[in-house]
C-alpha cells in the first residue's frame, strides 16, 4: 500500500510576498528581454505575471523602481554565477582566464542590463545607485587578484585596481565591438589577448623594466650568468702566465 505524501505546510504570509514578488520580477525579465527599457510597460507586466496592475504597483512604485530591482538582481545573479565559473579552477591565472570567459560572454549574450546599468546610474537626482551590486561583482576579480599576490603568482607590489581596470575595461571594449561587428563573437582570441597581458605584466616570475616593458625573471638570470662567465673568461686572460 503506498503511503500518501504529507500535506504541504501553508505559505506564511512574508513567503507569498516573495513568491509574488519574485513572479513579478520573472515577468518583467521576460517582458525587458523582448521589448526593452523603453517597451517595458507595467500594465504589460501584471498580465504576464498574472496579477492586477495594483499589485505591481504595491511592490513598485514606478516602472524606474521595477527596472532597478531587476538590474539589481541581474548583478547579483551574475556575482553568484561568476563564483562558480572560477570554482574548480587551480591557480590564480587559470582562474582569471575563467572569470574572464565567464564575464565577455555574459556581456554578449546580455549586454542590456550593463547598458541600463550605466544609463539608470547617470540619471540626475537618481536615488537608486548600483555601486553595491557592482563592487560585489568586481570583488571576485579582486580577491582572486589578492590571493595570487599572497601565493607568490602575482607581483605583490601591483596595485589591483590598475589590474582590474585593465581585466574589465578590455573585455567590455571587446565585448561592445564584437556586438557591433556580429562576426560569431571569437571571445577566446580576446581572453586568450588579455591574459597574455595579464602574465607579461603582473606574473610574479616577470620583473618590470624602468621603461615599463616586463623582462622575464629567468632572462634576467640567465643574462647574469652569461655576465658571470664573460667576467671569469676575461678575468683569465687578463691574469699573467708562466
Amino acid at each position: 500500500m503506498s503511503k500518501l505524501a504529507p500535506p504541504k505546510s501553508p505559505q506564511t504570509y512574508a513567503q507569498k510576498v516573495a513568491s509574488k514578488e519574485a513572479n513579478i520580477l520573472r515577468a518583467a525579465k521576460t517582458t525587458f528581454a523582448e521589448k526593452g527599457y523603453a517597451g517595458l510597460r507595467m500594465s504589460g507586466v501584471a498580465r504576464r505575471a498574472g496579477v492586477a496592475e495594483g499589485t505591481v504597483y504595491s511592490y513598485f512604485s514606478s516602472k524606474d523602481d521595477l527596472i532597478r530591482a531587476l538590474v539589481g538582481e541581474y548583478w547579483a545573479e551574475l556575482t553568484c554565477d561568476a563564483r562558480a565559473a572560477i570554482k574548480g579552477h587551480n591557480g590564480t591565472f587559470p582562474k582569471l582566464r575563467a572569470l574572464a570567459q565567464f564575464h565577455i560572454d555574459g556581456l554578449i549574450a546580455r549586454y542590456d542590463y550593463a547598458e541600463l546599468t550605466i544609463t539608470l546610474g547617470r540619471q540626475s537626482g537618481s536615488a537608486v545607485s548600483f555601486t553595491d551590486e557592482v563592487r560585489a561583482f568586481v570583488r571576485v576579480f579582486d580577491e582572486v587578484f589578492k590571493k595570487g599576490q599572497d601565493r607568490g603568482e602575482i607581483d605583490r607590489a601591483a596595485e589591483v585596481w590598475i589590474a582590474r581596470d585593465l581585466f574589465y575595461g578590455s573585455l567590455e571594449y571587446s565585448a561592445r565591438t564584437l556586438i557591433l561587428r556580429g562576426a560569431g563573437n571569437p571571445t577566446q582570441a580576446v581572453v586568450d589577448n588579455l591574459m597574455q597581458c595579464l602574465r607579461a605584466r603582473y606574473s610574479a616570475q616577470y620583473r618590470p623594466r624602468p621603461d615599463g616593458i616586463a623582462a622575464p625573471e629567468t632572462l634576467l638570470r640567465r643574462q647574469e650568468a652569461v655576465t658571470s662567465k664573460l667576467e671569469a673568461i676575461c678575468a683569465k686572460l687578463a691574469a699573467p702566465t708562466g
